[in-house]
């Protein structure tokens, strides 16, 4: 795991970094890393009211070391307490806004939204059907086009879309075609941090980002692939727009949704993403969106 801590009834340097964090934050003192504290910590994700960890800090590590803690969750537990006990080792500030991300102004205004579905603002037939499988009808090409319609948000706006061969996957599901086909999402899959840091990457550089969500409600069979030729876990596309810090220090994704047909709706202010835990998630239009994928942008001509 790359840190070696004592369990020797001693108060190791790692409590004493995290009472010293837990006093600086202005939270309770006690050398435990609960709910409260982690979610401080890491950074994003809001604070739940059942407690992440909420042991001493020789039974976290204990059953971290031993394989009890879950596999998405050790790494988080090393990394941010190895982060916090090496920083007082240094004499570094631990205030959580000297980490914070900075925020990303809205990149795409609402003039550049385009809806998937007949509207004021919707993507032309004519790129859909140039850029889509042959479909029967013009409803089928729109209900059926929100990654293009994604696709032609950023074009127009002077960006390159990369394709699925560049997607970072965020998430895993489960299903079962028994008693019809239902599925579900079964944990983080092992590019979501590499996701994560592509997503705040990309709008740290002033660029929108095409994102896959999960809807929970969707238990059609999935016509989206992974370049491996397994299902995607991905229902639906977005744009994410703008990045924010709310008040309890929840990081804040807003997005323009194609799957709406008006402007007021699609590109509204309130929808966000929010950083939760491991998941970028929250009730969407009709169901519950988790991000499930991230792919790359480049400016146009630029590499």
């Amino acid at each position: 795991d790359g840190y070696q801590f004592r369990r020797d009834g001693r108060e190791s340097d790692t409590t004493k970094a995290i009472k010293a964090f837990q006093a600086k934050v202005g939270i309770a003192v006690d050398g435990h890393l609960n709910g409260t504290t982690f979610a401080r910590l890491i950074g994003g994700g809001k604070i739940q009211s059942r407690p992440l960890f909420d042991r001493p800090m020789s039974q976290l590590v204990a059953e971290a070391k031993g394989g009890k803690a879950t596999p998405q969750r050790k790494p988080q537990i090393f990394a941010a307490l190895g982060d916090l006990r090496d920083k007082v080792r240094k004499g570094e500030s631990l205030d959580p806004e000297n980490n914070r991300l900075p925020d990303v102004a809205p990149i795409l205004d609402e003039s550049q939204f385009f809806s998937q579905f007949n509207g004021a603002s919707s993507v032309p037939l004519s790129f859909l059907k140039a850029n889509m499988s042959a479909k029967k009808t013009e409803e089928d090409y729109r209900q059926n086009g929100c990654l293009q319609s994604c696709r032609y948000m950023l074009m127009q706006a002077g960006f390159t879309p990369q394709d699925v061969s560049t997607s970072k996957y965020m998430v895993e599901v489960s299903f079962k075609k028994k008693d019809g086909f239902k599925k579900w999402l079964s944990g983080v899959a092992s590019q979501a941090e590499a996701g994560k840091s592509r997503l705040d990457q990309l709008l740290t550089e002033g660029k929108p980002v095409i994102v896959g969500v999960n809807r929970s409600n969707k238990n059609a069979r999935w016509t989206n692939y992974k370049p491996d030729g397994s299902l995607s876990p991905t229902d639906h596309f977005v744009v994410i727009v703008a990045r924010q810090t709310m008040e309890d220090g929840t990081v804040a994704y807003r997005y323009f949704d194609p799957g709406r047909s008006h402007v007021d709706n699609g590109a509204s202010a309130d929808n966000l993403l929010f950083q939760q835990n491991e998941y970028i998630a929250a009730e969407g239009h009709k169901s519950r969106y988790t991000v499930s994928e991230v792919r790359n942008t480049k400016k146009e001509g630029l590499i």
